[in-house]
């Protein structure tokens, strides 16, 4: 069975918040963190409370905000309201609080970005998913604070500063652009084609998904392909061909701000030494192997 991990539709007054471009704030940085491994699933960061409650939270630059499971409710003070949202098209109410401050080992993490809240829902669907327990969801508003490097050979997460991006040999380089609520898609599509661009999204642990019509196009072997264009089941990206996809179509997230894109998931993400430069709004990919794949 192929899901997206998780998936919230927001009111867009909530999340039009003007927020200047943080361009590597002064912010103290945790040490190299090992991937979790059953990442195949889901990429997880294991956060702590000021207590030292464990907190697994899937890490997804698919969702602009930070999410904790109900259970944690009354640990974080007086709530700050609620609001009627949509998950996988099943319309739930939220509850707001103030962001606890959370900590990976010893270093605490940022602030979130953007906003000054974070949300509650009960998190035993998503833990269902992902075959194991989940506390939540590290959203854009946090993760929007730092350099990723995403190490699926090694099976390490690295926060890096700005002088080890700028050292080079990061790869392909790929702007990231604001999709209007804190996540980011790139230019590109898999398939070549003209067409809309992609939404990088860790939370999505399949190879990705296209656009109806993208996705006619892509399937649709009456015709050749022209230049630079590919056919199911191969792609292409910044140069690079990916054999064997399996892209699903239209964006599964049924998020408004998400549905005219297409997305590029864990699994093609996975084939690559992947860079996501926040501060600086750049993506790099360095292909690990042709062939890698996760199963």
């Amino acid at each position: 069975m192929r899901w997206a991990l998780f998936a919230l539709t927001f009111s867009l007054g909530l999340f039009a918040v003007s927020c200047a471009t943080v361009r590597y704030a002064n912010v103290r940085l945790p040490g190299d963190t090992p991937m979790n491994k059953d990442v195949e699933n889901c990429l997880i960061l294991t956060v702590h409370l000021a207590d030292g409650e464990k907190l697994p939270l899937v890490m997804d630059t698919g969702n602009p905000v930070t999410i904790l499971d109900k259970s944690l409710e009354q640990k974080l003070g007086k709530p700050l309201g609620s609001t009627n949202t949509d998950n996988f098209g099943q319309r739930i109410n939220v509850t707001l609080f103030s962001p606890p401050p959370l900590y990976l080992e010893e270093t605490p993490l940022a602030k979130p970005a953007c906003g000054h809240y974070i949300f509650t829902m009960d998190c035993k669907e998503i833990s269902a998913e992902a075959g194991r327990p989940i506390m939540g969801v590290l959203g854009m508003d946090i993760l929007d604070n730092y350099s990723i490097q995403l190490n699926f050979t090694k099976g390490t997460i690295r926060f890096l500063d700005e002088q080890q991006v700028k050292k080079g040999g990061l790869g392909e380089k790929f702007a990231l652009v604001n999709v209007g609520d804190g996540c980011f898609y790139i230019k590109e599509n898999l398939t070549g084609m003209r067409g809309p661009g992609s939404l990088i999204d860790t939370g999505c642990n399949y190879d990705g998904w296209l656009t109806r019509q993208l996705f006619q196009n892509w399937t649709n072997r009456t015709s050749s392909p022209s230049k630079g264009e590919f056919h199911s089941p191969n792609g292409v990206l910044g140069g690079q061909l990916y054999h064997d996809l399996d892209l699903q179509v239209e964006d599964p997230l049924t998020n408004d701000f998400h549905t005219q894109l297409n997305g590029i998931g864990l699994h093609v993400l996975s084939r690559n030494l992947v860079t996501l430069d926040f501060p600086e709004r750049m993506m790099f990919l360095k292909r690990i192997s042709p062939t890698q794949k996760m199963k």
